[in-house]
């Protein structure tokens, strides 16, 4: 999966001059959660065990929703 965004550069540089690192990651790890909650919501019920491996975390500015399940883009993408 890939996502392209227009304009990131401009907003993370207007973003530095007014939060710092910490600030940042913190609404990072909250937008993340949004994502991971709705994921989970979306995942088939099945066993949970998809649902229950899907988390996110956030590094150096960049927050990540994954799972590590090999199964997990089939049931995406179908």
């Amino acid at each position: 999966m890939s996502i392209e965004l227009e304009g990131l550069d401009k907003l993370l540089k207007k973003l530095e001059s007014v939060a710092d690192e910490q600030t940042v990651n913190q609404a990072l790890g909250k937008a993340c959660a949004l994502v991971e909650r709705s994921a989970k919501q979306k995942a088939p019920k099945g066993t949970g065990e998809l649902r229950r491996s899907i988390t996110s975390k956030v590094e150096n500015g960049e927050g990540v929703i994954f799972t590590p399940l090999h199964y997990a883009p089939y049931t995406e993408y179908g």
